[in-house]
C-alpha cells in the first residue's frame, strides 16, 4: 500500500520530473476536449490548471495522510497474522467454541489442520501417479495445462460441440408420482428441537450445529422421494 501510494503521487506536478499518470491523464484529456472542437484552447488550459490545483491541493494530501498511516501501523502489524487465534484475547478458545458450534466434529484446530495437509499431498499423490500414467512430462502445472489444452478433451466449436456440452437434463421426477412416506414418525423422526424456524424455546434445549440441521433437514426430505419400509 504505502510503495503504491507513493508511485501514484511520484513525478509533476507533485515533484520533479516526468509527468505523473494523474497529471499526464489530465492534460490529455483537455486536449482531446479541444482538439474534437468541444472546448476553446482557453478552456483546455483553464482546465489543466484547475486539474493540477486539484492534484496538489486534494490528491497529494490524501495520499500523503495514507502512507503517513501505513508507515506508522507497518511496525505494530503482524509478520504472520494466523487469525482470530493470535489477534485477539482469548482468540484461541473462540476458535475453538466456533468449531464445536460450526462444524459435526470433535477435531481439534490442529487436527483439522494436519488432516488438510494430509489430504492435498494424498490428492497430489494421486495427480501425480495419473500424471506418469497418461505420459505428461512436468510439474503438475504443467500436467493441468496439458489437460486444460488438450484438444481431445475439449469439445469443439461448432454445433454439435455446443449439442454435447449443453445436453438437456432429464425430466424431473412427478410429485404424484413418488412415494411418500408411510410412518414419518418411523422413517425421519423429529428431533425436539424442530420448529419451522429452528427457534430456541425455553424449554428445549439449544439446536444443533448448521451442519447437522441440514443433515437432519435432508433426510427429512428424503421422505417425499422414498417409501418407508417400515
Amino acid at each position: 500500500m504505502i510503495d503504491q501510494s507513493k508511485k501514484v503521487v511520484a513525478g509533476a506536478p507533485f515533484s520533479e520530473g516526468a509527468d505523473s499518470a494523474l497529471w499526464a491523464d489530465a492534460q490529455a484529456k483537455a486536449d482531446t476536449l479541444a482538439k474534437d472542437g468541444k472546448v476553446t484552447a482557453e478552456r483546455a488550459a483553464e482546465l489543466k490548471e484547475l486539474a493540477r490545483k486539484a492534484l496538489l491541493e486534494n490528491v497529494a494530501p490524501g495520499y500523503a495522510k495514507v502512507i503517513a498511516f501505513g508507515e506508522e501501523e507497518l511496525p505494530k502489524a503482524a509478520e504472520n497474522a494466523s487469525g482470530v487465534g493470535a489477534t485477539h484475547p482469548n482468540g484461541k478458545a473462540y476458535y475453538e467454541y466456533q468449531l464445536k458450534q460450526n462444524t459435526t466434529t470433535a477435531m481439534t484446530a490442529e487436527e483439522i489442520h494436519q488432516l488438510g495437509l494430509s489430504e492435498v499431498a494424498r490428492l497430489r499423490g494421486e495427480l501425480e501417479a495419473l500424471q506418469k500414467k497418461m505420459g505428461v512430462q512436468g510439474d503438475l502445472q504443467a500436467f493441468f495445462e496439458h489437460v486444460r489444452n488438450d484438444p481431445a478433451r475439449v469439445y469443439p466449436n461448432t454445433d454439435a460441440g455446443r449439442q454435447a456440452l449443453h445436453r438437456p437434463r432429464p425430466p424431473p421426477i412427478s410429485p404424484t408420482s413418488r412415494p411418500t412416506c408411510r410412518s414419518t414418525s418411523a422413517c425421519c423422526p423429529r428431533p425436539t428441537w424442530w420448529s419451522s424456524a429452528w427457534k430456541r424455546s425455553a424449554s428445549s434445549p439449544a439446536p444443533p450445529s448448521t451442519t447437522t440441521r441440514a443433515r437432519l433437514t435432508a433426510r427429512a426430505r428424503a421422505c417425499t422421494t422414498r417409501t418407508c419400509r417400515t
